[in-house]
């Protein structure tokens, strides 16, 4: 069984932001680097550590934004990811029990009547593990990468 913890220190936080530079090294997706959400005090970020305490994953909750596109108010969705497992750790059901834990948080925070829509984020092309997941695809957006990232939601209900 993995348990997954919020973070509630600056220390935990500063570990989760850490492992995803390191396994994310290079990557030219928009979610790959640190940017204003991981600071923001709606943010939700977990943790998993490993037997010797190390932190092995990680993953975040972002909660949902609004936009306003031609003067029409467009409700958001809570985002999450991205989540990280570090390579010593994969397979071994980590990234399972982080998606798990921040889809369940997700209908706790931000549900209406039991039920939210989520979306997250991955890399044209990598929609596999998404759909596997219940993520179905909702547009590709450029967000100034070089590649376009895919964006995917899924609808959750309390269970």
């Amino acid at each position: 069984m993995v348990d997954v913890l919020a973070v509630t220190t600056p220390r935990e936080l500063a570990e989760a932001l850490a492992l995803r530079e390191a396994v994310l090294a290079g990557a030219a997706e928009p979610w790959a680097t640190r940017d204003d959400f991981d600071r923001d005090p709606t943010t939700l970020h977990c943790i998993v550590r490993g037997p010797d305490g190390v932190c092995v994953g990680a993953g975040r909750l972002v909660a949902p934004v609004d936009v306003e596109d031609d003067g029409e108010r467009i409700e958001g969705n809570p985002v999450v990811g991205p989540i990280v497992v570090a390579p010593s750790a994969r397979g071994g059901g980590v990234g399972a029990a982080i998606l798990a834990y921040l889809e369940a948080e997700a209908v706790a925070l931000y549900g209406h009547n039991g039920a939210v829509r989520v979306e997250t984020w991955v890399p044209a092309g990598a929609d596999g593990p998404a759909s596997r997941l219940g993520y179905g695809p909702v547009g590709d957006v450029r967000d100034g990468a070089e590649r376009p990232a895919l964006r995917a939601a899924k609808d959750l209900a309390a269970s």
